[in-house]
């Protein structure tokens, strides 16, 4: 490894070190090193930048205009200025970005007249089609992009949900995207945040980010983009035993790195300040909650929501999908306010998705883009939209708002009422023709022109992304967490302690429930004895054993479910990778299940009468690591599947095969040929054998007079069936005659546990089930109706309508 010795007083050359390249880098072969090499990142020698600008910038913490807690002296601007000044020093800070995008299309899947209520059958059908699926997705890939090298395949039935966007965002506009469900508004932010691209059949036309096109750029040249665009999801999905304040600080612990200069205190004022601006002073110590907990209110929750994706230091595009669904026009608009103010002071780009959002939030944006049905009906801004639309054909009508008459506007059934006269013929109907309208307009052919030829980038801005200083930065923004992945470990598994001790119940049900099984298993097996009939009791006893522990990880599929949808939001977000959030899982829950374990058997084991001493460290050890094998099986389950109920299926089939194969229902020699191989591979047969060999080790079983075998005979000729434990197990069973195995069988178990951990992990990180078909029904129907029938239903009104206005004229 390369030293270095760094000089105190010159900042310049630390941060030479920080940008310079690993000897071992520069001799491995890009090809073979790929995504690792170009995410090296040189750990020794941030920390010893971060020492130099602290030392540089020791007033951050001394000088009262940095206390936030000061309010006679505190100065957000200068507090403001400095973070940026250390930001740049640490070679943290982004160029401003100007977003651009070039006849955008995205094609997806249709099925047309399918209903889309959902039931128990479809999701099982779902699942049933899914699995073949997800094979037929890995031979496609390796036929395309593997052999085939990218050509298209077989044509299938696709549609344009974002047809021929074009248009163009500079540092510090905001842009408001208005349109119906599944006119695509969603669609076409997730493709410029690059956001669950595979999700979508065909993507053409181009993203561009200061003039670099995404989809042909090399990778180190531009980094993943959840690192610069904070994408704001529809939904409210939290963490709901935390708090207000708890959620911030851990969105803070995962989004500023501990290589940033003072980064303690910078994520203590960026939670309280962030708390302050979104109003949310009065409740950051109340949980948040879901729908079984009462938390905070439907608008309290959607500030944490937006307050947790703009912790970010680095953040210069924010995009915000559906974020005033559920809310009042007060409530929406005062966050409104408070995003915008919080954009302009940090001159970020603010990109929303609404359906018909008021007048103020409408008149707050700089641009507005129309979608119906994939079309793009106008882009450009907010305040010449309405005379664009009179100019094309559309009066607003006077008791209709702006924002209202807009998202309504590529409706047959709605803009009927709004054609000026004159224009039946003339004007567009459907969403396909106003489409064609814009397209040829003289403001799309000014924003074709503006983006094709870039001229709406800076100098600066183009060359942004070639500077060395950007180029090592964009080297470590390769990485989905700027955090180490020991600190990503430490820091969910922090939470993870959290969480259980804000929940004491659930907790102490889960003890209590073997506390209570451990008690009724003991009354029913109460003091057994070494006579005969213990010896099949004895059996019977091991087995429910197992089959208890087995069963009761089932909890573990549920609480899973209920994680998954936070955690992949989180992960997209770059909080944290999925493998360290694992690991901190998989290490808590060791103690947790222990615990659960030792306290089961102590209760049964001293009830029952069954062998102490070393052999119950024995039955403590392995029944320990047969339910924490289980227990990962079943979550690897829960995350290779779309939903809980469908992995509870999943899951009760396996623990069903394993308990019937076990070897207790069906000895070995009984079961058939054709399904022994279930027998061989199933955990729980080891830890059976295991069990059986420490426990019926060193018993000498004896008989009572009723008990000698053969019956009808002299008692001098009778002898007891069963004297010696080792032997009868070996012989009923074929387990080995050798006690010493029984560690052969923890051994097994353990590569099992381990087996199904990697398993579970490799799952978590690169499972995600794609989303159904688009299905189109009547709204789209309409939107496609006969133009000539369309303009005789719009002849048809307008005349009733003069003709009732001739009608009270002649009366007054």
């Amino acid at each position: 490894m390369r030293t270095y010795t760094p000089d105190p007083k010159d900042r310049g050359k630390l941060q030479d070190e920080l940008v310079k390249e690993s000897w071992l880098l520069s001799l491995a072969p890009r090809r073979l090193m790929g995504r690792w090499a170009s995410g090296w990142v040189n750990w020794r020698a941030l920390d010893a930048l971060r020492k130099q600008v602290e030392r540089e910038h020791a007033d951050f913490l001394t000088d009262p205009r940095y206390d936030i807690e000061n309010e006679a002296h505190f100065d957000g601007e200068a507090y403001a200025n400095k973070v940026r000044e250390m930001q740049a020093a640490m070679l943290l800070r982004p160029p401003t970005i100007a977003l651009g995008w070039n006849d955008l299309t995205v094609d997806v899947p249709v099925v047309y007249g399918k209903l889309g209520i959902e039931t128990v059958y479809t999701r099982v059908r779902d699942l049933a089609l899914a699995i073949p699926s997800q094979v037929l997705d890995v031979l496609k890939w390796l036929w395309l992009d593997v052999i085939r090298r990218g050509k298209d395949g077989p044509g299938t039935h696709l549609e344009p949900i974002v047809d021929g966007a074009t248009g163009y965002v500079l540092p510090g506009e905001t842009l408001l995207v208005l349109g119906p469900p599944g006119s695509g508004t969603s669609t076409f932010l997730n493709v410029l945040a690059q956001r669950n691209l595979r999700d979508y059949a065909r993507i053409r036309g181009t993203v561009e980010y200061n003039g670099h096109d995404l989809g042909t750029m090399e990778r180190n040249t531009l980094p993943p983009l959840q690192h610069i665009v904070q994408f704001v999801e529809e939904s409210d999905v939290h963490v709901a035993t935390l708090s207000v304040r708890q959620t911030f600080m851990f969105a803070a612990e995962c989004l500023i790195p501990d290589f940033f200069p003072f980064a303690d205190k910078v994520r203590k004022d960026r939670v309280t300040l962030l708390i302050r601006s979104l109003g949310l002073t009065h409740c950051q110590d109340t949980i948040v909650g879901n729908d079984m907990m009462r938390g905070v209110s439907g608008g309290e929750k959607k500030r944490v929501t937006i307050g947790e994706m703009t912790l970010r230091l680095s953040s210069q595009i924010w995009m915000l999908d559906q974020w005033t669904r559920g809310l009042d026009a007060a409530t929406a608009m005062d966050l409104q306010e408070r995003v915008t103010a919080i954009a302009r002071q940090r001159h970020i780009t603010v990109i929303s998705v609404m359906q018909q959002p008021s007048q103020e939030i409408y008149n707050s944006y700089d641009k507005v883009m129309l979608m119906e049905a994939g079309k793009i009906l106008y882009f450009g801004p907010t305040k010449d939209a309405e005379r664009y639309f009179y100019e094309i054909g559309y009066r607003r009508p006077r008791k209709r708002l702006l924002p209202e008459f807009l998202a309504t506007i590529g409706d047959p059934e709605q803009s009927a009422r709004c054609i000026r006269p004159g224009y039946e013929r003339r004007a567009p109907r459907t969403p396909a023709e106003f489409a064609e309208v814009y397209r040829n307009s003289s403001i799309a052919q000014h924003y074709r022109e503006v983006v094709e030829s870039r001229s709406y980038l800076t100098e600066d801005q183009q060359q942004a992304f070639h500077s060395e200083r950007y180029v090592e930065l964009g080297k470590l923004f390769q990485r989905n967490s700027l955090q180490k992945r020991t600190r990503q470990t430490a820091t969910c598994f922090k939470r993870e302690v959290r969480m259980q001790l804000l929940s004491p119940f659930s907790l102490g049900v889960r003890i209590f429930r073997y506390v209570v099984l451990g008690i009724v298993i003991g009354c029913l097996f109460f003091g057994l004895s070494k006579d005969q009939l213990s010896v099949t009791v004895r059996e019977g006893l091991i087995f429910l054993i197992l089959l208890i522990v087995g069963v009761a990880g089932f909890s573990s599929i549920t609480a899973v479910a209920g994680m998954l949808q936070v955690v992949r939001k989180q992960r997209r977000a770059g909080f944290y990778e999925m493998p360290p959030y694992f690991f901190s899982q998989w290490v808590l829950d060791i103690p947790i299940q222990f615990l659960e374990t030792f306290l089961f058997l102590v209760i049964v084991i001293h009830m029952t009468k069954l062998q102490g001493g070393p052999p119950f460290g024995y039955a403590i050890l392995i029944v320990w690591l047969v339910g924490m094998a289980v227990n990962i099986l079943l979550k690897a389950v829960a995350y290779a599947t779309p939903y809980a109920d469908i992995a509870l299926v999943i899951g009760s089939l396996l623990i069903m095969l394993m308990v019937l194969s076990v070897g207790f229902l069906a000895t070995p020699p009984n079961i058939p040929d054709y399904l022994i191989w279930v027998y061989w591979i199933n955990p729980f047969h080891y830890a059976y054998e295991g069990m059986m060999l420490n426990e019926f080790d060193g018993i000498t079983f004896t008989c009572t007079p009723s008990e000698l075998q053969p019956s009808g005979v002299p008692q001098a000729y009778q002898v007891c069936p069963i004297t010696d434990g080792i032997q009868y197990i070996s012989k009923q069973y074929g387990f080995s005659s050798s006690p010493s195995y029984k560690w052969k069988d923890v051994a097994i178990v353990i590569a099992y546990f381990f087996g199904f951990t990697v398993i579970a992990c490799i799952l978590l990180t690169v499972v995600r089930w794609r989303p159904r078909p688009l299905y189109k029904g009547a709204r789209e129907a309409a939107c496609s109706a006969d133009v000539e029938t369309f303009i005789e239903s719009v002849e048809r009104e307008h005349s009733v309508s003069e003709h009732h206005s001739m009608e009270k004229g002649v009366r007054e």
